[in-house]
């Protein structure tokens, strides 16, 4: 996908992203330049980490 297409199409292309789990790589002239991840939420270091910090669990009104 190039940086022009994606700076149209961002916010949907955010939600697919998360949805499918599958990275995005972005071009700008032919080059890639960057590669656009889900975040992993679920993973032990991940789940440790929130702990750690002893943050209450995602979703959670503050």
């Amino acid at each position: 996908m190039t940086a022009s297409e994606f700076k149209v199409k961002c916010l949907k292309i955010l939600d697919q992203v998360h949805q499918t789990g599958e990275p995005l790589e972005i071009s700008k002239r032919g080059n890639v330049i960057a590669v656009l991840t889900p975040f992993p939420t679920s993973t032990p270091a991940c789940t440790a980490a929130r702990e750690a910090r002893e943050l209450p669990p995602r979703g959670t009104l503050i």
